[in-house]
């Protein structure tokens, strides 16, 4: 099989929240939903203008049994920087929000006293408004959303890819949405706080959870446009060669 990053169009089944509400899937995988209650998403016509994609790596995990296999999480791993450095694109901005069930993995008041501050990046430190009071459970410091600069996409992959423990959300635009953020964040979670968000940022993107594959929302750019903006053609031939280097580990 030809390895290729593949830019699928999945609006269709994304905006289909009947489906999502008999199988228990949460309405756009919980893209800026920052846990605060059960989404119950039924206005699919808010977001009937915006694009939907699953950029994925055609390359998959070996002796998975009987069952289909899932994509390989080293290759997107190895080859995630790459790909968000296109997404980026020129002259925009990257925002970050990562959220962690273990403080161990990432803890909000660590990374701004330790990179944000030092740095000099810009964040915002959003209370985490659906987690009670309660001295038995561990401290919740809320949802960090910060400005992250496209020289350390390596540092995403070496620090905060820990399927499934953090989850990486991200923002793309020519400008910082910070104060955008902060502002849709005490909104109702409807679909058109979604939309709203949509209008101005140019791209939203969501990891997997098992690291393996890219969610990304636009409503600015159509399948033509994202695959010309990620250079497909000229990633693929990279892909190959990775595809045979985990071919041979796999061998050995």
């Amino acid at each position: 099989m030809t390895v290729e990053l593949t830019v699928e169009d999945v609006r269709a089944r994304i905006l289909d929240f009947d489906f999502c509400a008999q199988n228990r899937q949460n309405p756009l995988r919980e893209f800026f939903q920052f846990r605060q209650h059960p989404r119950n998403f039924s206005n699919p016509a808010a977001l009937a203008d915006c694009y939907f994609y699953d950029l994925v790596i055609t390359y998959y995990v070996q002796n998975w049994g009987p069952h289909a296999p899932p994509p390989h999480p080293g290759i997107f791993e190895e080859f995630f920087p790459r790909i968000l450095k296109k997404l980026i694109g020129s002259g925009n901005t990257l925002t970050l929000f990562i959220k962690s069930f273990d403080r161990d993995y990432f803890n909000e008041f660590a990374v701004i006293e330790t990179i944000l501050a030092p740095r000099r990046l810009k964040y915002v430190l959003l209370p985490n408004l659906a987690v009670s009071i309660d001295p038995r459970v561990p401290l919740d410091a809320g949802h960090l959303i910060f400005e992250w600069p496209a020289d350390s996409l390596d540092y995403i992959v070496q620090e905060w890819f820990m399927s499934p423990t953090v989850s990486i959300e991200g923002y793309i635009g020519p400008q910082l949405p910070l104060s955008r953020i902060a502002e849709l964040y005490f909104q109702p979670d409807r679909e058109e706080r979604i939309r709203e968000l949509l209008r101005d940022i140019e791209v939203g993107f969501r990891v997997w959870t098992d690291n393996n594959g890219l969610f990304v929302l636009t409503d600015k750019l159509n399948r033509d446009a994202l695959r010309e903006r990620v250079n497909v053609s000229d990633l693929d031939p990279l892909l190959q060669e990775a595809a045979l280097r985990y071919d041979l580990r796999s061998s050995s």
